[in-house]
């Protein structure tokens, strides 16, 4: 009897077993699908997974209540903790939520500040001037300058320090790096990089800043180098398939990713991808855009590389949207913007893509705005800004979009006239005027900045 109830048990057992590994296999075929139709994201997945895990534990291991997340950062050991590992654009998401997390947020942002460094002025002169901008107060103040001036340049935010490098100085591309202090208000001159670059990519990866393509004044350049801030030096990577200037990138936990821009000859549709991880730290080609394109709006956003209208051809403006998504390896066209424009200013907030201003032809600024919900996937078209601008700089922080300075296509904006500053407040649908900068300034470079070392 025991024997015949053991061998029913068994293969009562064999059946479960069966039938649980084909639910799998249903469950990640369905998975697979979704993911592949865009209905799904991989982030998606994993966070609700995450959520599922972390309830059933709960239940299993009660731990009373739970005190709300305006105590736990109130707590010095933990805001200390945890203050050095917040990138502030996510310091400002946070304090947006309520006013109570707001104050703990400024103890652990230290003061989110935005730094606007060089450009052109309204004379067409290049500055090195810079000035800083805070949100909560609503005023500038002009800092020392940069040691050289300069427009095209680009500008990282790494380990709360402001880098500047390269760019043009009107007659030469620049070589030269330099590094701002906000706590000492001061900048530190910088190894030289290998190559002189304007237009060029640059992005925080793995600690290190890294440095990608650009032009040398004569030529789109396929060099790319890194600065490690430990060593205090630059050290060249492998270089780029292509030569790529004006380029569009984003450093992701997997890598860095590069797309499109202009080798001299063409505009290009292909991507690539440095693992800084590898030990040959070589580039692998990706699958190409549908469209060639530089000069595009760039953003990131869960993981995945939005790419938003630019140059097909000189003097012919898109309009079209892909997203790269390095799960699945693959592009995928979206809906069009309501505007063909390049040159827009572009971030992310609140989980939307916001592109602002830009040209629509060659000499024609806009003042339109736009903002993508992937969860709804359409254009959704916003109030104008105040002031048409391409090549302005475009900061989201604490749920609000700033922009400041830019071209409006007749001259280089500023307080002369024009609002040379606004700011985007997406509870109010409205923009607002703010003061304005001291100089008038196109082509400079913008970062929010922790006053916390």
């Amino acid at each position: 009897m025991e024997s015949q109830d053991a061998e029913r048990l068994a293969c009562f057992a064999k059946r479960a077993a069966k039938a649980a590994k084909a639910a799998c296999e249903e469950v990640a075929a369905l998975r697979c699908c979704l993911q592949r139709t865009g209905l799904l994201r991989p982030e998606q997945f994993q966070a609700e997974l995450h959520r599922q895990h972390f309830l059933d534990a709960l239940q299993t291991h009660p731990c009373g209540r739970y005190p709300p997340l305006r105590e736990v950062l109130s707590v010095p050991e933990v805001l200390a903790t945890t203050a050095p590992f917040a990138d502030t654009n996510e310091i400002g998401q946070l304090a947006a939520t309520s006013r109570s997390i707001k104050t703990a947020c400024r103890q652990a942002a230290g003061g989110v500040q935005i730094y606007v460094c060089g450009g052109f002025s309204a004379a067409g002169q290049l500055l090195s001037s810079i000035e800083r901008f805070d949100p909560e107060m609503g005023y500038w103040k002009v800092l020392p300058p940069m040691s050289v001036r300069r427009s095209f340049a680009l500008g990282v935010t790494l380990r709360d320090r402001l880098y500047i490098c390269g760019g043009s100085d009107g007659w030469q591309a620049l070589s030269c790096a330099e590094r701002f202090n906000p706590e000492s208000c001061c900048w530190e001159e910088l190894p030289s990089m290998s190559y002189r670059r304007s237009n060029s990519i640059g992005v925080p990866l793995c600690g290190r800043l890294y440095v990608c393509g650009g032009s040398d004044g004569w030529a789109a350049l396929n060099t790319a180098e890194y600065f490690d801030p430990d060593c205090g030096k630059w050290e060249l990577v492998h270089p780029m398939s292509a030569r790529r200037s004006h380029a569009m990138g984003m450093a992701t936990s997997s890598g860095l990713y590069l797309c499109g821009g202009n080798n001299n000859q063409q505009y290009l549709s292909s991507a690539e991808v440095l693992d800084p991880n590898s030990k040959l730290g070589c580039w692998n080609l990706l699958p190409p855009m549908a469209a060639r394109r530089a000069e595009a709006a760039c953003a990131s956003l869960m993981g995945c590389l939005y790419v938003c209208g630019g140059l097909e051809l000189p003097g012919l403006f898109l309009n079209s949207v892909e997203r790269y998504n390095p799960e699945l390896r693959m592009w995928q066209q979206l809906p069009p913007m309501l505007a063909k424009r390049s040159n827009a200013s572009c971030n992310v907030l609140k989980g939307c893509i916001y592109v602002c201003g830009g040209k629509e032809r060659q000499g024609v600024s806009l003042c339109s705005a736009e903002r993508f919900d992937p969860n709804v996937g359409h254009w959704e078209q916003l109030p104008p800004m105040l002031a048409k601008r391409s090549y302005a700089i475009g900061l989201p922080f604490a749920g609000n979009f700033y922009v400041f300075g830019g071209n409006d296509g007749q001259h280089w904006l500023s307080s002369a006239g024009l609002s040379s500053s606004e700011v985007f407040r997406p509870e109010t649908g409205h923009w607002q005027i703010l003061p304005p900068m001291s100089v008038r300034r196109s082509h400079a470079v913008g970062a929010a900045l922790s006053g916390r070392i």
